[in-house]
Order: C-alpha cells, then structure tokens, then sequence
C-alpha cells in the first residue's frame, strides 16, 4: 500500500511543480525555443501524470480501507510536492542548510 501511495504522491508532486513552472516562464513571457521544448512535454506529461495518479490512488483505495489510505495519502502528497519542489523549481537555494534540514525533518 505504502509503495502505491508514495508513486501516487510522487507523480502528483512533479505535477504540481510542472505546472508551477507552465506558470512562471508564462507570467513572464520568456520563450526560447528550449521552453517551448519544455512547455510541449509538461503540456503532454500533466495529463499522463493525473491518470497514473488516479490508477495508483484507485489501485490502493481498492485493496484497502479508505480511512487508511486518505491519510497515507495526504502525507505522502505533502511530502513529494515539497521535495519535487526543492529540486525541481530550485527553491533549495532560497534556504540555509540548517533551514532545509529542518524542513525535512519536520515534514
């Protein structure tokens, strides 16, 4: 149950953070051709991403309770998006190590 939940938030989590991405090189309007590169597969991985998120999230939803599941769930959600978001958008460089230490455990 817990590797099903924890690819489920995984692909969530990367989801998020491609779409954060969409949505900044949009706001700014700095296109080269490496982003329209990039904005072409974050446009066709979003929607692969949603239904492996919802066959994994049904998959675990299936075999388990659902009072067990939503709570792994949710966890493993917060906890992905926040990594995803540490590597993927570069936000580690906004903290201190002491500070991304802190983050990791408190999470």
């Amino acid at each position: 149950m817990v590797t099903l939940l924890c690819l489920c938030g995984l692909t969530c989590g990367g989801m998020r953070c491609i779409l954060k991405w969409l949505s900044i090189v949009i706001k700014n309007g700095d296109y080269t051709t490496v982003e329209y590169w990039i904005i072409g597969v974050g446009i066709a991985l979003v929607p692969l991403e949603a239904f492996f998120q919802l066959k994994f999230l049904n998959k675990a939803i299936a075999k388990y309770q659902q009072i067990e599941v939503a709570a792994i769930y949710q966890v493993n959600l917060m906890v992905f998006t926040i990594l995803c978001g540490l590597i993927l958008l570069q936000e580690a460089q906004a903290y201190t190590t002491a500070r991304l230490c802190l983050i990791l455990v408190c999470t």
